[in-house]
């Protein structure tokens, strides 16, 4: 059952979104000056399709800032708008993160995607930090913001810990990552809607890093 206080639909499922909001801000605390820059309230949490063997992806929704910018010459993104704020970034969580793993493996998972944006939280991704660019695609930072999580009792743990269905937002219309010259220019919760994804226990395996 849903711990008591939290949001949940009419038949009980927990509403993910603000749960990750947060878990991720505990693990931005945990981390001390690490992630004192992300502001999980800038993220949009969504569920989406399988990708290979990801189990979840980060993007980045502008062109760099301050101010947030969606155009470099003929390159143009779209605005993606969250409660009246511009979002800077979109974690996907994909079915192997709900279904092929363990609750810490999940925490880790997120604070992985954490780790991939830019200290200038300015809706970029690090470039020392993308995959493309480091043979070692994880850092051991991830260990120690996820161990410094875990002593302070794992607040937020809920959001990887509930066995069950959950309501999660998921995009009707997904804002593309680069717009055309006709293409629209503005996205918000209106082009959400709510999926239902069932996420497993502890019984499921323990997978190697993201």
């Amino acid at each position: 059952m849903a711990a008591p206080g939290i949001a949940r639909d009419d038949r009980g499922r927990p509403i993910l979104d603000p749960l990750l909001r947060d878990l991720c801000r505990a693990i931005c605390t945990a981390s001390g000056e690490d992630l004192d820059h992300v502001d999980p309230d800038r993220v949009v949490f969504v569920a989406g399709a399988a990708r290979r063997s990801a189990r979840a992806s980060i993007r980045p929704l502008t062109l760099g800032g301050p101010p947030p910018r969606f155009r470099n010459g003929d390159w143009a993104k779209p605005q993606v708008w969250l409660r009246d704020r511009i979002a800077l970034y979109e974690i996907c969580l994909r079915p192997r993160y709900f279904l092929d793993a363990t609750p810490d493996d999940r925490a880790r998972i997120l604070a992985h995607e954490l780790w991939h944006i830019s200290p200038r939280f300015d809706g970029t991704l690090a470039e020392d930090r993308r995959h493309r660019s480091t043979d070692e695609p994880d850092s051991p930072q991830i260990d120690r913001w996820v161990q410094a999580w875990l002593r302070l009792g794992g607040p937020g743990r809920l959001a990887v810990e509930y066995t069950g269905e959950l309501r999660v937002s998921a995009w009707t219309r997904r804002p593309p990552s680069r717009l055309g010259p006709t293409g629209r220019r503005r996205y918000d919760e209106s082009d959400l809607h709510w999926a239902i994804v069932a996420q497993g226990g502890d019984e499921s395996r323990s997978l190697p890093a993201p």
